[in-house]
């Protein structure tokens, strides 16, 4: 849990959370990881985005696992260049990737894209589709 402060970075992103799960513990058990992260009056600013989210699983049996990772109560995130996004939430596992939207929960908050998107959300992709013609 993080009360406050700030952070900013210009060449990275300031806060970037990247959430990849299951796992198999030393018995051979599947286990699901559950961090619990909580951001609240924080100032965060970075030159592409100020806060990245990263999260989903590739297995089925834990595709709709309520996890609550991240959990957002107030501050202030700001794009200070670019303006690609202020808070983005994507997958970036593989083709098979399952995202859960319920990873996290916005209950207050500015986010300032400073012209891009205030608030990205890039679900899993399962192929990328190009065009010769480009």
């Amino acid at each position: 849990t993080i009360n406050g402060g700030n952070f900013k970075s210009l060449e990275k992103t300031p806060i970037s959370i990247v959430s990849l799960y299951p796992y198999t513990d030393e018995n051979n058990n599947k286990k699901v990881i559950t961090p619990r992260i909580v951001l609240n009056n924080c100032y965060v600013e970075g030159k592409y985005e100020a806060l990245e989210f990263s999260g989903g699983c590739t297995d089925e049996e834990f595709r709709n696992v309520d996890t609550k990772i991240l959990t957002i109560l107030g501050g202030t995130y700001i794009c200070s260049e670019y303006g690609y996004a202020a808070f983005e939430i994507h997958t970036k596992v593989n083709d098979g990737c399952y995202f859960n939207p319920k990873d996290f929960v916005i209950k207050n908050g500015t986010f300032d894209g400073n012209g891009g998107s205030a608030i990205r959300l890039d679900g899993p992709m399962k192929r990328w589709i190009y065009n010769d013609l480009w």
